[in-house]
């Protein structure tokens, strides 16, 4: 399994548990964007409503948001879709 997905999965079971998660936030990436680099998956999360701001802080000109599951009904799209999306993406690279 890749870093990226090691990481991701980590952040996305820490979410799913309860927890934040901080980033920077793009706001000019667009769908093609998503596979580029880890943080535009959270950002179109953020953008799409699948994550909400619980904090934010800038540092310099860059703003960094702390972000949370909004709600149990998008828990339950994390804790099932997703993380079955992850599961069947590990298979796939470790194979």
């Amino acid at each position: 399994m890749g870093p990226f997905y090691a990481k991701t999965k980590a952040e996305i079971e820490q979410l799913i548990d309860g927890g934040t998660i901080e980033k920077q936030v793009h706001e000019d990436i667009t769908y093609d964007d998503i596979y580029k680099t880890q943080d535009n998956l959270w950002n179109f999360l953020f953008f799409t409503g699948y994550l909400k701001v619980t904090a934010k802080r800038f540092e310099g000109r860059e703003q960094y948001l702390t972000m949370s599951i909004p709600n149990e009904e998008v828990a339950y799209i994390y804790s099932n879709t997703i993380k079955e999306w992850f599961d069947a993406q590990i298979k796939i690279v470790t194979k």
